[in-house]
């Protein structure tokens, strides 16, 4: 076992070492899910709002559709 200059043993410092590398590890991979699920709400959201503007457009386009045929009729 090897002594640093300060007399405490090499292993330690390296144990010491690794915990912080894992623990940054953990951080760093916590933060890029935290990103990612973040991200999919908002492509989920964006999604739901092309979908729900698609369908208010279908929706629009049907009753006009249907208003210019009811007052076609009418005269």
């Amino acid at each position: 076992m090897y002594l640093n200059s300060d007399g405490s043993p090499v292993s330690r410092q390296i144990q010491a070492g690794k915990n912080w590398g894992s623990l940054r590890g953990k951080i760093f991979a916590g933060a890029i899910k935290k990103c990612l699920e973040n991200f999919s709400v908002l492509l989920a959201v964006r999604r739901t709002e092309t979908l729900g503007r698609s369908i208010g457009k279908i929706l629009w386009i049907l009753l006009k559709e249907s208003s210019d045929m009811s007052s076609r009729h009418h005269h």
